[in-house]
């Protein structure tokens, strides 16, 4: 049993376990998808200046948007009524220029609907926002591989291994003096590893409430935790 297995068992022992909350863990997440991101995106920066042609396979993204920027080169807004609602519908074709150097197309279509008696300088009642890239020269669609794709992969990854390792948790954990444990207080196993973080899909089916769960739960326990069998601790 590791150090910081010991010295959880011992807090269990004497009642003073202290489990991470729910703001905590997403600060932790927000680090380590900050972390992967940036190292994911230097890498596919790196090889696509090797490989010219890598950008029109994987379509590069900045996080946050950073180096990133969009230039609306066509808009148009029709509405229609729907049950009373008024529905806007704007679609532009928009070029996403990334770092200067790699450049996409994009049809950008937004819909919004409107209360019943609202008026178009009102706030929408819903919204949404599609992206799709389209060929540069014949505007048709095309579909190529999304970074945020491949970031999720390696974040998956990243998390298993670190949360199975002697650290037992991400550089965002212990950034913030957190690490993860099985109900004995020990490091988890791989299978468990994966097995907890394969499960967080689960919790993004329940629209984020098994997510949310960790601020509600006894021990501070998301949905994906209690199915592992998992808890996540401040390392005391």
């Amino acid at each position: 049993m590791s150090h910081t297995a010991t010295i959880v068992v011992d807090q269990q022992a004497a009642g003073e376990t202290i489990y991470a909350g729910f703001w905590r863990r997403v600060f932790a997440l927000f680090i380590d998808w900050i972390l992967v991101s940036s190292l994911v995106l230097t890498v596919f920066l790196a090889l696509a200046a090797a490989i010219p042609g890598l950008s029109n396979v994987v379509a590069l993204k900045a996080p946050l948007g950073l180096f990133t920027t969009d230039r609306t080169l066509v808009s148009k807004t029709t509405e229609t009524r729907e049950d009373g609602r008024i529905v806007s519908v704007t679609e532009s074709t928009v070029e996403r220029t990334v770092v200067g150097q790699w450049t996409y197309l994009y049809r950008v279509t937004k819909t919004e609907k409107f209360n019943p008696g609202a008026t178009r300088s009102s706030t929408a009642s819903t919204s949404t926002t599609k992206w799709q890239q389209l060929d540069p020269v014949t505007r048709e669609n095309i579909k190529t591989t999304d970074l945020d794709d491949i970031i999720m992969i390696v974040l998956m990854i990243y998390w298993i291994v670190t949360e199975a390792s002697p650290l037992q948790g991400s550089f965002g954990k212990l950034a913030l003096g957190l690490v993860v444990v099985d109900q004995r207080g020990q490091r988890l196993s791989i299978p468990r590893a994966a097995g907890r973080n394969l499960l967080k899909f689960v919790s993004v089916f329940t629209l984020f409430i098994g997510f949310m769960l960790a601020g509600w739960t006894r021990r501070k326990q998301a949905l994906h935790d209690m199915i592992a069998g998992c808890f996540v601790v401040v390392n005391r």
